[in-house]
């Protein structure tokens, strides 16, 4: 029975709408009990390293994570590599043809993990860009999709999202491997496909008047977000250095051909399109007798309905199709082109759908967004808080943004002082799991929390302007009137760098 606030929106209902079929790893317990961890290392380590390692596989087995060597590994394979879904644990100078990857059978369901005694990249002290440059180029070189700094007092966890967590080698290390390490491991970053999508024929076409506004407010608000310096996390492909080419090939393949990264993302909501949600007495009489306590989704006729727990009572809310354009992957988020750097993307009837530029030339790579299905996840539960919004507050501003002109939505990586929100939005998020924001239980967590956070507001408040999402580790999501009207907040009270840790808050 839906009968707390933290039921509004439960998690298989966030799988259905979202199109995920298997159940995530979510808690740590989840994840200990599904996690398989081997390790290979070179034949001479250094004290340090050695030290480390010890400690690291240790703490995995108190874990109670499964924990193998190589070559255990490798014999529950085929053809010389470890099974899908084992991690291997690199350590050490290894020679090419002996790294980490070469034992992998697959680039998308195992992953690598190097362990290097080297100051990490947030020791340089230096800008935002030759910071994560440093980071990227390690990966490269090593093949690494994750990454551990050992560096005297303390060890750093990196990720390919950018992430960069500085821990206290003295600290309780099998706490940290929970807490931190744990989820980077058993929730990869990946990247979208475009298979991932249903690609529709039609092309979208960024001159389009009905696109002029949204398109200007993601071009004209570059200057704003350029100002602020959240977006200056850029890497080329081509700047990286590779052992060999096959190794490069390797790095294509797995990043979908894509011919860089950048971080961070600038969306626009298109309008919205919503009917007002109705009482469970409303939705019975027009759809029939249906168990909308105990089943949050049903479709009708193609039509698809979500009933949501507010203000004591079930409002059942017909959900819409929604669309946003936002930025391709790699591009730089401050100079968009849109003939190339925008695309359209959408959901529809349970599944996502993509547009690409109709001007863009066959030969430019434009791949979606790495954070495509948290984007798709936040522009769904925009739709959904909207419907109910029409039904309980038709005055109100967010819903009059929405419905007019649409909405912006930002990511960068850092955060704002709880002091620096607006008036009127939401926060939530500070403690959830830290996973990426590209894998699919960071969307989960976005329109889920997005929904019980509304919730729990407007019931308090009675009033609804915005949002912001905190990914621990991961930055910040923050939706509002437009992507101008965010930056100009940002901008305005954005220390003079971006803050590396989440605010703690209870809002």
């Amino acid at each position: 029975m839906l009968d707390r606030v933290s039921d509004t929106l439960n998690t298989q209902t966030a799988y259905t709408l979202l199109g995920i079929a298997a159940p995530l790893p979510f808690t740590t317990a989840q994840m200990r009990s599904e996690l398989r961890v081997c390790f290979w290392t070179a034949k001479t380590l250094s004290p340090v390293l050695q030290a480390f390692v010890l400690r690291l596989r240790e703490g995995f087995c108190r874990l109670g994570v499964e924990v193998l060597d190589l070559e255990e590994a490798v014999a529950q394979g085929h053809g010389g590599k470890v099974p899908e879904g084992v991690v291997i644990v690199v350590a050490g100078e290894l020679p090419d043809g002996q790294l980490g990857v070469d034992f992998v059978s697959s680039l998308s369901k195992n992953s690598v993990m190097g362990v290097f005694e080297r100051p990490s990249p947030l020791r340089l002290r230096a800008d935002p860009q030759t910071t994560i440059n440093a980071l990227i180029g390690t990966m490269a070189w090593d093949a690494v999709q994750v990454a551990v700094f050992v560096d005297g007092a303390h060890w750093t966890v990196c990720n390919m999202n950018g992430a960069m967590i500085e821990l206290d080698i003295a600290d309780d290390f099998v706490e940290r491997i929970e807490s931190v390490l744990l989820s980077k491991l058993a929730a990869p970053v990946l990247p979208p496909k475009l298979s991932d999508f249903e690609l529709r024929v039609e092309r979208f076409d960024a001159t389009h008047s009905a696109y002029q506004e949204a398109v200007a407010d993601m071009v004209d608000s570059g200057a704003l977000w350029r100002a602020s310096g959240l977006f200056v996390f850029q890497t080329d492909m081509a700047q990286l250095q590779f052992r060999n080419k096959f190794y490069r090939r390797l790095a294509t393949a797995f990043l979908d051909h894509r011919s860089g990264m950048s971080y961070g993302f600038l969306a626009r909501q298109l309008p919205l399109q919503v009917q007002p949600a109705m009482t469970q007495a409303e939705a019975n009489d027009r759809l029939g007798q249906l168990d909308w306590a105990h089943q949050q989704v049903h479709i009708r006729d193609g039509q698809w309905y979500l009933s949501v727990l507010l203000g004591g009572q079930l409002w059942i809310v017909p959900v819409p199709e929604v669309a946003v354009l936002c930025t391709r992957s790699g591009c730089a988020k401050t100079a968009l082109n849109p003939g190339r750097d925008i695309l359209k993307m959408g959901w529809a009837q349970g599944r996502f759908f993509l547009e690409l530029p109709a001007q863009l030339d066959p030969q430019v790579d434009c791949k979606p967004s790495y954070d495509s299905n948290l984007i798709l996840a936040h522009a769904l539960g925009n739709a959904l808080i909207a419907s109910l919004l029409l039904r309980l507050q038709p005055d109100n501003r967010f819903l009059r943004h929405g419905l007019q002109s649409g909405l912006g939505m930002a990511h960068w990586h850092g955060y704002l002082s709880s002091a620096q929100y607006p008036a009127g939005y939401t926060v939530h998020g500070a403690d959830n799991m830290p996973f990426a924001c590209s894998t699919p239980q960071s969307a989960v967590l976005a329109v889920q929390g997005k929904i019980n956070a509304f919730v729990r507001y407007f019931e308090e408040h009675g009033d609804y302007a915005g949002e912001v999402h905190i990914e621990p580790h991961h930055g910040t999501n923050m939706v509002g009137a437009s992507l101008a009207a965010i930056a100009q907040q940002v901008s305005l009270t954005a220390p003079a760098q971006p803050q590396t840790r989440p605010p703690s808050h209870r809002r």
